[in-house]
């Protein structure tokens, strides 16, 4: 007969030695099986619904998962590991990593296995403005309608955009403004008489509109002094987001002389 590992014979000339040492092997045994069911136990998770979806090429973006079986989750967004913000057992908020334009998919790993969330991210061009003047050459004191164009690069509603665009040193908004805006809605255009700065606020895109469809927001200004004028738009945001509800951060214009 053995006791743990050692012979009955060799046990009963140590006593209390052996008895230990076998009840060692039992408990460390007991522990080894624990664990092991503790393990085969735990649920693979479950995603059952996200809030937000679209995230900027750099990504950036936060996007919330729900679900059960999510408690210590890691998440990759086609494959690149995502930073966790947040995480329960019924929830993650995670931020998402940089991406290539268009749907990914969204991984999620936990102690009992994975999952795989299609399609839980989109990665969108977002917003872009650039500006242009009409005419493009006047004297001093000479007026040019300046037009801030918007364009959309995807087929979403955007609401609440807003940017604002600093003048040159030498250029002011005219003292009849004539402030202008076409195809978005519900937007002020700031553009005070003698300013050097023009801004939007909450304006909309409409929906059921394709990419690339354009709003364009104008107003007059003039010369004050001699020299090229170089107008760089402001960036572009939009806090509230698409239809998603997720923000759409801002992107720099294009600087036209």
């Amino acid at each position: 007969m053995l006791l743990g590992k050692w012979p009955a014979a060799f046990c009963a000339a140590r006593g209390a030695y052996c008895l230990v040492a076998a009840l060692k092997v039992l408990v460390c045994a007991a522990i080894i099986t624990f664990a092991a069911a503790t393990s085969a136990f735990a649920q693979a998770p479950v995603v059952t619904g996200s809030t937000g979806l679209f995230s900027p090429l750099a990504g950036g973006a936060t996007i919330i998962l729900d679900g059960t079986d999510l408690g210590g989750a890691t998440v990759s967004v086609n494959g690149a590991a995502a930073t966790v913000t947040g995480n329960t057992s019924t929830q993650i908020d995670f931020t998402t990593p940089a991406g290539a334009h268009g749907d990914a998919d969204v991984l999620v790993t936990t102690a009992g296995g994975s999952t795989t969330y299609t399609s839980g991210v989109y990665y969108t061009y977002a917003l872009t403005l650039d500006v242009s003047f009409n005419p493009t050459s006047v004297n001093v004191g000479g007026t040019s309608r300046l037009t801030l164009t918007l364009t959309k690069l995807e087929p979403y509603i955007y609401q609440s955009i807003s940017f604002n665009t600093s003048l040159p040193a030498g250029l002011v908004v005219a003292s009849t403004p004539n402030p202008a805006t076409t195809n978005c809605t519900s937007g002020t255009l700031t553009a005070a008489a003698g300013s050097s700065s023009i801004s939007l606020s909450g304006a909309r895109y409409p929906g059921g509109q394709p990419a690339g469809t354009t709003c364009t927001f104008s107003v007059d200004v003039t010369a004050s002094s001699s020299g090229n004028k170089t107008v760089t738009p402001g960036d572009v945001g939009a806090p509230n987001g698409t239809v998603g509800g997720q923000a759409i951060p801002g992107v720099a214009g294009t600087p036209v002389i």
